[in-house]
């Protein structure tokens, strides 16, 4: 089994100038874990996701696309939101919701991940976003460590977002944790730009080393 561990986010996306929004699961772990589950690889995700509307949205959407949620958590706390004013030109501008929301409040004893995962996949916000931001990291250190579980880490550092750590935030605590990234760009971006899905097979990449680095860079599916 492979997981996934982040957050999900609830976009509502608006075309017509904010007068009305239609909305859309994402955040890009959630959508991680739908692009593979999709691929048949079995797989889990593992998040802190709100209850009431969205959070139930977020879940159903999941479980639409065959991902196992039995590790996540149900959460007290909102989900996270992200609006999209998509203007005539088809640029986007962002506003992102993100204080006090589900996503980042794990506890001591969470995350917990399935028995024996073949690959941990983690990134995005959730990952470097204090107070969870370091659980998870932890987490997934300890994984390596007792399971020999390969780790793979996508930041998804935007200057724009970089509000509460920052690269060397970053850096410094994933460089533990994941030595090994089977970076998805060149699998992924290829499932979703074709009509038909790619052999599962092809949705894990094989990394190689990455000259003067510790961390590992994409190879394209053969």
């Amino acid at each position: 089994m492979i997981t996934v561990v982040g957050e999900s986010v609830l976009d509502l996306v608006s075309r017509d100038g904010g007068r009305t929004y239609t909305a859309h699961p994402g955040g890009s772990p959630l959508n991680v874990a739908v692009g593979l589950a999709r691929l048949g690889r079995p797989t889990a995700f593992v998040a802190r996701i709100s209850g009431g509307a969205p959070g139930e949205m977020l879940r159903e959407h999941a479980r639409a696309n065959g991902v196992d949620l039995r590790w996540s958590v149900p959460a007290r706390e909102p989900a996270t939101l992200a609006l999209v004013r998509i203007d005539q030109t088809r640029q986007p501008a962002n506003d992102l919701y993100v204080e006090g929301t589900a996503d980042w409040q794990w506890q001591d004893a969470e995350p917990r991940f399935p028995p024996r995962p073949r690959v941990l996949h983690a990134g995005s916000l959730a990952s470097w976003t204090p107070p969870g931001g370091d659980r998870i990291a932890a987490a997934l250190t300890r994984a390596r460590a007792e399971d020999g579980v390969l780790v793979s880490f996508d930041p998804n550092v935007r200057p724009a977002r970089a509000w509460y750590a920052g690269p060397p935030r970053v850096r410094a605590s994933w460089t533990r944790s994941a030595r090994e990234t089977p970076s998805p760009p060149a699998c992924w971006t290829r499932w979703y730009a074709t009509a038909t899905p790619i052999p599962a097979r092809s949705a894990v990449c094989r990394p190689r080393p990455w000259p003067g680095s510790s961390t590992t860079r994409p190879r394209s599916p053969r």
